[in-house]
């Protein structure tokens, strides 16, 4: 017990060893404590080696060992060892307790199992063991980030409501997952009750609060600018995340004065600009058609060593589509596949819609050729927008024997591409 207190868990499997090779007997209350010492030193393999000794001995560990060994496997990030545990408690007739419990679920959240973790915290009612403020903390932050799992987010403010309804206190932790899940959810009248909750509880939101909180404002933009200058009248730096979610619901808004204005502040603070952050001000200048800011917001995060990713390029496409500027739509075309980019179906139909308001129907034709790999791998509706934006094109131009010609292909390839999605079908 000492050694554990100490963080010392190597010493204390040296005092057990030795004790068995002096003959004297280890008892149950001896691997409880080493286990405990393990369980401090995070050293789950040999915690659950002990405990298998332990059975080995004839000696039935109690909750004390099997809960250490099991919060040991969740710091391990282990998070299937402390559900074997679980049903080792029962095989040995005892019942699991909520410290158990919370040990499982956490090591749940660490995995990202949201299934086994609702699971776990629905035995707990089961098992008439009252769930802790951390069990729905972890069962909460097992549902995943709102933005990687955005149909979980509805699990998450359920299980928020269930603990108030037990009369159970959120804490900080509990109320930034709350938040957040209302991101996923654009539920952003919830985000601001949990905000009020958390001041009611004499809790003091962090940069997490407020950065989750702006994040689910979706496109009330002017609410999300609000929240996010209170983190500065709280007393709170803002961050990155901070300043990225504001720019992103300015983007929502396509408010691109106001994404420019965050961004220069951020500048302004020494804070690095991130891709996500500069993406979002080239994406709020698409409603301005300010298409000369979206190329330098698009040159910048290539001087600052930003790769810009497909989905950055698409915003400055849009943003130059909208301005009419086919050339220039057809430049950052090229520019992306020379910058080792990808292009997907969204910006070949956009790059063809531009050349179709142009009267390029050539230049159309040309690209519809480039699009045709990209097209047939994302599926024959993708195909079948590209096919429909070169028939625009030529429509546009008055091109109808090009257009009658494009038909009768788009059906044939199209006919081709289910036919060979059924027969793989049946095949597979």
């Amino acid at each position: 017990s000492a050694c554990g207190r100490g963080q010392r868990w190597a010493l204390g499997l040296e005092l057990l060893e030795g004790a068995g090779r002096t003959g004297l007997q280890s008892t149950v209350i001896t691997y409880n404590a080493a286990v405990s010492t393990l369980e401090k030193g995070q050293e789950w393999e040999r915690a659950v080696e002990l405990l298998a000794a332990a059975r080995h001995r004839s000696l039935e560990p109690g909750l004390v060992a099997h809960n250490a060994a099991a919060s040991a496997c969740e710091k391990g990030r282990r998070w299937e060892l402390p559900l074997e545990l679980l049903t080792e408690v029962r095989r040995g007739r005892l019942e699991p307790d909520v410290i158990g419990f919370n040990a499982a679920i956490s090591s749940c959240e660490k995995g990202q199992q949201w299934g086994p973790a609702l699971e776990l915290l629905g035995r707990t009612r089961i098992a008439g063991t009252e769930p802790h403020i951390i069990s729905f903390s972890a069962a909460m932050g097992a549902c995943g980030p709102p933005d990687a799992f955005p149909s979980r987010w509805e699990i998450s403010l359920g299980l928020l409501a269930e603990l108030r309804g037990r009369s159970l206190e959120p804490n900080l932790v509990t109320c930034n997952v709350g938040i957040s899940a209302c991101e996923g959810g654009r539920r952003w009248e919830c985000s601001l009750e949990l905000l009020d909750c958390l001041h009611q509880g004499a809790l003091r939101p962090d940069g997490v609060t407020r950065g989750a909180a702006v994040s689910a404002c979706g496109k009330q933009w002017d609410l999300a600018l609000r929240l996010f200058a209170e983190q500065s009248r709280a007393g709170l730096e803002p961050d990155l995340v901070g300043y990225n979610a504001a720019g992103k619901a300015c983007k929502e808004g396509l408010q691109w004065r106001h994404a420019l204005q965050l961004l220069a502040e951020l500048i302004r603070r020494d804070l690095e600009p991130d891709l996500a952050g500069l993406g979002a001000a080239v994406a709020a200048c698409e409603r301005s058609r300010r298409w000369e800011l979206a190329l330098w917001l698009l040159s910048e995060a290539e001087r600052r060593g930003l790769r810009p990713e497909v989905i950055t390029y698409n915003a400055a496409m849009a943003v130059c589509e909208k301005a009419h500027n086919w050339a220039l739509v057809l430049g950052l075309l090229d520019l992306a596949r020379r910058s080792g980019v990808e292009p997907n179906v969204i910006s070949y139909s956009m790059a063809m819609s531009a050349c179709e308001k142009g009267l390029q129907w050539q230049h159309t034709l040309g690209i519809l050729g480039s699009s045709w790999r990209t097209a047939s791998l994302e599926g024959p509706r993708s195909n079948v927008a590209c096919y429909s934006a070169a028939l625009s094109a030529c429509e546009s131009s008055q091109q109808w024997e090009l257009a009658w010609g494009l038909l009768n292909e788009d059906l044939t390839q199209l006919a081709l591409e289910l036919l060979s999605q059924g027969l793989s079908r049946t095949v597979g």
